[in-house]
Protein backbone atom coordinates (compact mmCIF):
# COMPACT_ATOMS: atom_id res chain seq x y z
CA UNK A 1 0.00 0.00 0.00
CA UNK A 2 2.59 2.71 0.93
CA UNK A 3 4.63 1.58 -2.41
CA UNK A 4 1.06 2.40 -3.87
CA UNK A 5 0.63 6.20 -2.28
CA UNK A 6 4.42 6.90 -3.52
CA UNK A 7 4.12 5.80 -6.75
CA UNK A 8 0.88 7.86 -7.23
CA UNK A 9 2.63 11.13 -4.94
CA UNK A 10 5.78 10.92 -7.29
CA UNK A 11 2.87 11.38 -10.54
CA UNK A 12 1.31 14.08 -9.01
CA UNK A 13 4.65 15.64 -8.50
CA UNK A 14 5.36 14.88 -12.11
CA UNK A 15 1.51 16.02 -13.55
CA UNK A 16 1.92 19.14 -11.37
CA UNK A 17 5.21 20.38 -12.88
CA UNK A 18 4.18 19.49 -16.21
CA UNK A 19 1.39 21.90 -15.61
CA UNK A 20 4.19 24.59 -14.12
CA UNK A 21 6.00 24.38 -16.91
CA UNK A 22 3.17 24.59 -19.58
CA UNK A 23 2.17 27.77 -18.11
CA UNK A 24 5.85 29.13 -17.92
CA UNK A 25 6.17 28.08 -21.42
CA UNK A 26 3.30 30.31 -22.66
CA UNK A 27 4.49 33.44 -20.78
CA UNK A 28 7.84 32.74 -22.24
CA UNK A 29 6.04 33.00 -25.47
CA UNK A 30 4.13 35.47 -24.83
CA UNK A 31 7.27 37.78 -23.20
CA UNK A 32 9.39 36.78 -26.29
CA UNK A 33 11.78 34.86 -23.77
CA UNK A 34 13.53 31.46 -24.32
CA UNK A 35 16.21 31.13 -21.48
CA UNK A 36 16.53 27.95 -19.34
CA UNK A 37 15.58 27.04 -16.08
CA UNK A 38 18.43 27.96 -13.76
CA UNK A 39 18.49 28.31 -9.98
CA UNK A 40 18.40 31.72 -8.82
CA UNK A 41 21.14 32.12 -6.24
CA UNK A 42 19.26 34.56 -4.12
CA UNK A 43 17.73 32.35 -1.11
CA UNK A 44 17.29 29.46 -0.34
CA UNK A 45 15.93 26.88 -3.19
CA UNK A 46 14.15 24.30 -2.10
CA UNK A 47 13.19 20.76 -3.93
CA UNK A 48 11.61 17.31 -4.21
CA UNK A 49 14.08 15.15 -5.31
CA UNK A 50 12.40 11.83 -6.28
CA UNK A 51 12.83 8.20 -7.59
CA UNK A 52 9.37 6.32 -8.55
CA UNK A 53 8.53 3.68 -6.00
CA UNK A 54 11.57 4.77 -3.39
CA UNK A 55 9.96 8.44 -2.24
CA UNK A 56 11.03 11.25 -2.25
CA UNK A 57 13.52 14.02 -0.06
CA UNK A 58 14.25 17.27 0.17
CA UNK A 59 16.98 18.81 -1.13
CA UNK A 60 18.10 22.89 -0.84
CA UNK A 61 20.89 24.69 -2.54
CA UNK A 62 22.94 25.88 -0.20
CA UNK A 63 25.73 28.27 0.51
CA UNK A 64 27.77 29.57 -2.12
CA UNK A 65 31.16 27.19 -2.27
CA UNK A 66 32.75 28.83 -5.09
CA UNK A 67 32.03 30.08 -8.89
CA UNK A 68 28.53 27.39 -9.63
CA UNK A 69 29.03 25.49 -6.56
CA UNK A 70 26.95 25.77 -3.60
CA UNK A 71 26.45 23.17 -0.70
CA UNK A 72 24.09 20.76 -1.77
CA UNK A 73 21.77 20.65 1.70
CA UNK A 74 19.39 17.09 1.96
CA UNK A 75 17.52 15.40 4.65
CA UNK A 76 17.59 12.15 5.98
CA UNK A 77 15.56 10.98 3.46
CA UNK A 78 17.24 11.34 0.36
CA UNK A 79 19.93 7.89 0.99
CA UNK A 80 16.60 5.63 1.25
CA UNK A 81 15.50 7.22 -2.11
CA UNK A 82 18.93 6.86 -3.80
CA UNK A 83 21.76 5.57 -1.63
CA UNK A 84 24.55 6.71 -3.90
CA UNK A 85 23.35 10.61 -2.23
CA UNK A 86 24.62 9.74 0.73
CA UNK A 87 28.28 11.17 -0.63
CA UNK A 88 26.77 13.96 -2.52
CA UNK A 89 27.70 17.51 -1.10
CA UNK A 90 27.90 20.07 -3.98
CA UNK A 91 25.17 21.54 -5.97
CA UNK A 92 26.47 22.54 -9.14
CA UNK A 93 24.78 24.72 -12.02
CA UNK A 94 26.07 24.76 -14.91
CA UNK A 95 25.49 27.58 -18.04
CA UNK A 96 22.64 25.80 -19.68
CA UNK A 97 20.85 24.54 -16.79
CA UNK A 98 21.92 20.97 -16.03
CA UNK A 99 22.25 20.36 -12.53
CA UNK A 100 24.62 17.94 -11.08
CA UNK A 101 24.79 16.68 -7.65
CA UNK A 102 28.47 16.23 -6.65
CA UNK A 103 30.64 14.84 -4.32
CA UNK A 104 33.24 17.21 -2.45
CA UNK A 105 35.71 15.83 -4.35
CA UNK A 106 34.08 16.63 -7.38
CA UNK A 107 32.68 13.71 -9.00
CA UNK A 108 29.14 13.59 -10.12
CA UNK A 109 26.40 11.70 -8.31
CA UNK A 110 23.25 12.53 -10.23
CA UNK A 111 23.11 15.09 -13.30
CA UNK A 112 19.95 16.53 -14.34
CA UNK A 113 18.59 18.15 -17.00
CA UNK A 114 15.68 20.82 -17.54
CA UNK A 115 12.50 18.71 -17.72
CA UNK A 116 9.03 19.49 -19.03
CA UNK A 117 6.98 21.31 -16.13
CA UNK A 118 9.62 23.52 -14.23
CA UNK A 119 11.69 20.63 -12.76
CA UNK A 120 14.79 18.34 -13.62
CA UNK A 121 14.70 15.09 -14.29
CA UNK A 122 17.96 12.36 -14.02
CA UNK A 123 20.47 11.85 -17.16
CA UNK A 124 22.94 9.90 -15.02
CA UNK A 125 21.79 7.79 -13.99
CA UNK A 126 19.22 6.57 -16.17
CA UNK A 127 17.92 3.91 -13.76
CA UNK A 128 16.58 5.03 -11.06
CA UNK A 129 14.82 7.83 -13.11
CA UNK A 130 15.14 11.02 -10.78
CA UNK A 131 13.42 14.01 -10.29
CA UNK A 132 14.03 17.08 -8.61
CA UNK A 133 10.88 19.51 -8.24
CA UNK A 134 11.17 22.88 -7.13
CA UNK A 135 9.12 22.88 -3.51
CA UNK A 136 7.11 26.08 -4.60
CA UNK A 137 5.01 24.34 -6.91
CA UNK A 138 4.10 21.33 -5.23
Amino acid sequence: MSKTIAIFSVLALSVASVASTVSQRIQQAEDGASEPATVQSSGPQTYRLGALGAGSCTVQLGTELSGSDNRLEKDGNCEAVYPALASATVWRQSENGTVILAEAGGRPVVEFSEADGGGFESVVPAAPFLTLIPADIL
